[in-house]
């Protein structure tokens, strides 16, 4: 008897089993039809977005290139240590994406002095407006930076106490670029923009062409005061070139505006020669412009290095200036106590070139 009712409960159990699996089954096909008569199952469901206004399914790949002014002179490096790998002048790529007054994206690129090739950034932008904004500058790793961009709203050029010029590592140069992302529900999608640097600054080279008489006269005075000159004249006198009047010191990359100048910028020249006895190289610097155009005063003080007395001072000097170009000041600039005038070649030629009066 009791294995009777053991069987009978097995049997019940796996009929309750059986029923249910077919109901499972059941349910299932129904729920297949439902889907694919409803177009939940066609192909590639999971990749459908609803179509609505302003809906932005993707990020847009944005791809910019910058291409370096082609006339940037290269920087002469010379290496003061035996090895060449001590010497670290790098060129430098300082970038900000904005959307409205926000930094979306931020970074510095670094490559070597000499390397002008083309510069691609990639970034992943959802839809909007955005300013892509790029800061372009040269610097010796060792040194402090000739411009602070750790800001690209406030680039400063350095403290009074430590500028200097006399380098083509000042030069730079910016861009700003609008960026507009369209809305869309492509994968992929790709926008290149291609974006030529430009420089909101000029450059001043200062070329004396007096020099032999400028050391016969420099000769003689430091005679006056010590009969027997143990070190050359080269070596015993200091070139200083001073800023009459204010000179720009911050510009406003993310909108391209000077935001402050300050008086009493100096800084040390020097006498280089050019293959050409009487001529002398004795002086440049960077300068930004405001516009497209502007005017320097700048005026040259020769001083004794040995007791710092001043050997001679010259009249100001007016330096006009454009943006992007080089202002060469040729003529006796050494000797102007005499009277002699300067001349003015105004063309950014990307090296020197030698105007004679």
């Amino acid at each position: 008897m009791q294995l009777k009712n053991l069987l009978a409960a097995a049997i019940c159990t796996a009929d309750t089993r059986l029923r249910r699996g077919v109901l499972l089954l059941v349910s299932s096909l129904i729920l297949s039809v439902c889907l694919t008569s409803c177009g939940w199952l066609d192909e590639d469901p999971i990749f459908e977005y609803p179509h609505e206004e302003g809906i932005d399914p993707t990020l847009v790949t944005v791809n910019l290139t910058y291409h370096c002014c082609g006339d940037i002179p290269l920087y002469d490096v010379e290496y003061v240590t035996k090895s060449a790998s001590n010497t670290l002048e790098i060129r430098r790529y300082n970038y900000e994406i904005i959307s409205a007054d926000s930094i979306v994206r931020k970074g510095t690129i670094e490559r070597n002095i000499n390397d002008l090739s083309d510069l691609t950034l990639s970034f992943s932008l959802p839809a909007g407006e955005y300013r892509a904004v790029m800061w372009q500058d040269c610097m010796d790793l060792y040194e402090e930076p000739f411009y602070d961009a750790s800001s690209l709203s406030a680039v400063q050029i350095r403290e009074k106490s430590s500028y200097i010029g006399c380098t083509d590592l000042k030069d730079a140069s910016w861009n700003i670029t609008d960026l507009s992302i369209p809305a869309t529900n492509e994968w992929h999608t790709t926008i290149d923009y291609d974006i030529n640097l430009e420089r909101p600054l000029a450059k001043i080279t200062i070329l004396s062409t007096d020099g032999e008489a400028f050391i016969n006269h420099c000769t003689e005075y430091l005679r006056t005061k010590s009969p027997t000159i143990i070190a050359q004249v080269e070596d015993r006198i200091k070139l200083c070139f001073s800023y009459e009047g204010y000179l720009l010191t911050r510009f406003n990359a993310t909108i391209g505006e000077f935001r402050n100048s300050a008086l009493d910028y100096s800084f040390e020249g020097q006498l280089k020669e050019t293959g050409n006895p009487s001529e002398f190289l004795i002086g440049t610097d960077y300068v930004f412009v405001d516009g497209d155009e502007g005017v320097y005063w700048i005026k040259l003080t020769v001083i004794d290095n040995y007791d710092g007395s001043i050997i001679e001072k010259t009249r100001k000097i007016r330096v006009p200036v454009k943006r992007g170009h080089e202002t060469i000041l040729t003529g006796n600039i050494l000797t102007m106590c005499f009277g002699q005038g300067v001349s003015i070649d105004p063309e950014f030629l990307g090296e020197f070139n030698y105007y004679f009066n």
